[in-house]
């Protein structure tokens, strides 16, 4: 009896004093380092690390913190997982370079063939005034009558070729339109894709492991790891389009003053007790969902 007594006494006495003792969530960084990249992305490892050294700044600037830092022998691991979403922008991206040169091309092709075609009227007027002019005067002689003809057949062989020429842009035309209903086929199946999955990266405290699924845009991709990084720090999505702790991914690539307030309320001084308070209060909710 009396040592259970002591041992409450202890323990006790324990939780006392470990409510002078405090937990400075923020004091270490949390390492990282790179997993694996998916070639298909064709992206390099050292463009990837200077991604993620921006993604650091939108937090460590700020909030005058090394709150993340590169390591080879980190736990938390950023993998880059070339996932569907990722194959389709992919193809959006290469049928757009391919329609924009056709457009190109067309465009210059169509500005060719109707000069030859103004070319033409112009000779085929100047020819059939003549014709006229030398009809009104009873006829012309024999040898301005052969240059005529000479110059009439060679005219209608020039129209041939521009009808024939007409007929080749026309189907480039219908092409170059058939590849802008395809490049709408695909942008709208990567949408559906999009809003049925929209996260391009994912944190799992499980696993410790950051993974991104597709890279759109330099700032994307950096919003996109900031915004995880601030999940590694325990930070929760916040009701504000322009946080980096937005659901949803933008281009911003600044700390807005609420990322920064719960930032600073994550890093706050923690007593060792309230710490495990906290604790057992998630364990009991967990579990009795």
């Amino acid at each position: 009896m009396r040592k259970q007594i002591l041992i409450l006494v202890l323990l006790a006495s324990g939780l006392v004093a470990s409510r002078y003792v405090y937990i400075y969530p923020c004091a270490r960084p949390i390492l990282y380092k790179v997993g694996s990249i998916d070639s298909k992305f064709g992206v390099q490892e050292d463009k990837l690390l200077k991604n993620l050294k921006s993604a650091e700044d939108v937090w460590e600037q700020p909030s005058n913190r090394n709150l993340f830092d590169f390591s080879s022998d980190a736990q938390l691991t950023v993998n880059f997982v070339y996932d569907s979403r990722q194959a389709l922008k992919t193809n959006i991206t290469k049928q757009e370079q391919s329609l924009t040169s056709q457009n190109r091309s067309l465009d210059a092709q169509i500005n060719d063939y109707e000069k030859q075609v103004a070319d033409f009227k112009n000779r085929s007027a100047q020819l059939n005034t003549e014709i006229n002019d030398w009809n009104s005067k009873g006829g012309a002689p024999p040898e301005v009558y052969d240059q005529l003809i000479s110059r009439q057949k060679a005219l209608q062989q020039e129209a041939d070729r521009l009808n024939q020429l007409a007929k080749s842009l026309n189907q480039k035309a219908q092409n170059y339109n058939s590849g802008v209903l395809k490049i709408n086929n695909t942008i709208s199946t990567f949408n559906q894709e999009l809003s049925a999955k929209p996260e391009e990266g994912i944190y799992n405290s499980g696993t410790q492991t950051i993974d991104i699924f597709f890279i759109t845009d330099k700032n994307e991709l950096v919003h996109t790891l900031a915004h995880e990084f601030g999940h590694a720090r325990d930070l929760d999505h916040l009701d504000d389009s322009r946080a980096i702790m937005y659901p949803m991914t933008s281009m911003i690539i600044t700390a807005t003053p609420g990322d920064l307030s719960s930032l600073e309320q994550v890093c706050a001084r923690r007593s060792y007790w309230d710490v495990v308070a906290n604790y057992l209060e998630l364990l009991y909710n967990r579990f009795s969902e």
